[in-house]
């Protein structure tokens, strides 16, 4: 089964290329083990998302786990500054069911490591479904209220800020939709950037896989690396974009649910034209080595986008 989606041509939630436990160095795996009061028998690496860090869920002797995040001296210098910044990020996030607890985190050995509770979850299933999509909007609907205003200590950057750079590369639609639709477009994104009033913290990145899905109903929302400050209702609509592409009434559901129904339509509009945007400008660039399923990953988020405004 391929995805995101049965067209993108990614292995279904197996797009990453990771170190694994072993390549961390000994020292460092004897600081995380020292830490965790145990020994490591076993490790699993995830194979899901695309940034090419250590993710692994560690089994320990005495029969805990754990599932830890981290980079290396051999890594990118911005691959540890991202996971240094979702650390500091998830310590202060308030205690809410769809966030997965920062249990600790630890320099050593020229290696960065946090380590974060272990879930028992998976992905949602693709294609997307109504009922999936229903309760991952509940769970951000909770979220969102829990994260306004944002948590102590936490100075996001407004959305006006981080996307306003999306409007310019919406011009590229010229050739294929007119300049007329193409100028309505980029219309959306500019007024909802000015109109709607950003009050909370949002994970800016909110896709199924980041997305898990619990055995008792619940959804944990992860990798918090960036957040920025967005209305309340950001995340919900931002969540949709996958499920509408894989047949989901999705605007149907906007219209109806608590999180979005007083939303107005030019809004959900708006934030689809902005990821319209930043997909155009990211998704034909040079291919990256460390994570080869990136530019069809995000090529197809791209169609994804486009697709929203071929159906209004």
């Amino acid at each position: 089964m391929t995805g995101p989606g049965s067209t993108a041509g990614t292995p279904h939630y197996r797009t990453s290329f990771r170190p694994t436990w072993d390549d961390v160095s000994a020292a460092s795996r004897a600081a995380v083990e020292h830490r965790l009061g145990s020994e490591v028998v076993a490790a699993r690496s995830a194979t899901a998302g695309f940034t090419p860090g250590l993710a692994s869920v560690l089994t320990l002797a005495d029969g805990r786990q754990v599932f830890v995040k981290g980079a290396g001296p051999s890594a990118e210098t911005w691959m540890v500054t991202v996971y240094e910044r979702e650390a500091a990020t998830v310590a202060l996030l308030p205690q809410h069911a769809s966030v997965v607890p920062l249990l600790w985190s630890l320099h050593a050995d020229g290696w960065f490591l946090a380590a974060y509770e272990a879930v028992d979850a998976v992905h949602p299933p693709r294609p997307w479904r109504t009922d999936d999509a229903t309760r991952v909007l509940d769970t951000l609907l909770d979220l969102a209220d829990a994260l306004t205003p944002p948590p102590s200590g936490l100075e996001p950057a407004s959305w006006a800020d981080e996307l306003a750079s999306c409007i310019g590369p919406l011009a590229a639609l010229a050739p294929q939709l007119g300049v007329e639709r193409t100028a309505e477009i980029q219309e959306l994104a500019r007024r909802v950037l000015a109109e709607a009033p950003a009050t909370t913290l949002s994970n800016d990145d909110v896709r199924d896989d980041n997305l898990l899905l619990t055995p008792d109903g619940g959804v944990r929302l992860v990798d918090w690396s960036s957040g920025i400050l967005t209305p309340p209702w950001f995340m919900a609509v931002v969540a949709m974009i996958a499920p509408a592409a894989d047949g989901v009434d999705v605007r149907a559901l906007l219209a109806t649910h608590p999180a979005t129904r007083d939303v107005p339509a030019t809004y959900v509009d708006g934030v689809m034209a902005l990821h319209l945007g930043y997909f155009l400008s990211v998704a034909d660039g040079d291919e990256v080595e460390s994570s080869p399923w990136l530019r069809t990953h995000q090529r197809w988020y791209r169609d994804a986008t486009l697709r929203w405004f071929d159906a209004a």
